[in-house]
């Protein structure tokens, strides 16, 4: 299992996220960066529709568009 490529891709995967976060907060405000973080419960629904073909509610679709206007508002406030 732990020379399967699709294992080790995922742990490159971990690594490069760890590392690009450390980097992140190193040069930006927490207060201003961290809200990006919500954006992982916009992206993992539209890979689901794009990748996988699920569907997305309207309820879905509206949650996802009020991550996006809080996203937002908190990166053009700073």
């Amino acid at each position: 299992m732990y020379t399967d490529w699709r294992v080790l891709s995922g742990f490159a995967c971990g690594v490069v996220a760890s590392v690009t976060w450390a980097l992140a907060l190193e040069r930006t405000p927490i207060s201003y960066f961290y809200p990006f973080m919500a954006l992982s419960f916009v992206l993992v629904p539209v890979a689901a529709v794009l990748l996988f073909g699920e569907s997305l509610s309207t309820l879905q679709m509206v949650g996802i568009a009020f991550v996006v206007v809080g996203v937002s508002l908190t990166a053009f406030s700073g």
